[in-house]
């Protein structure tokens, strides 16, 4: 999905992070057939995409913008663990 996203940068330009997501989720059920969760809570927090299977979490994902290395240490480091 990422790379559909740099082939055709226009086409995502203007989404918001929850429509962007929505994309995901669309490829990950053509996968997984309804395992897939978003916005998923969990006992340490939520997590963006969520896709378990038999019991296990085998795919988790954190959607955001990306805006530099700075931001992104800082919502690593207090992301509960």
């Amino acid at each position: 999905m990422a790379l559909v996203m740099e082939r055709s940068p226009k086409a995502f330009s203007e989404m918001d992070e929850e429509s962007i997501r929505q994309h995901f989720l669309v490829q990950l059920n053509g996968q997984y057939e309804d395992r897939q969760q978003a916005k998923h809570l969990t006992s340490v927090g939520k997590t963006d995409i969520l896709v378990r299977v038999e019991g296990q979490d085998i795919f988790i994902a954190e959607c955001a913008f990306w805006k530099g290395e700075k931001y992104f240490t800082e919502k690593i480091e207090t992301q509960p663990t």
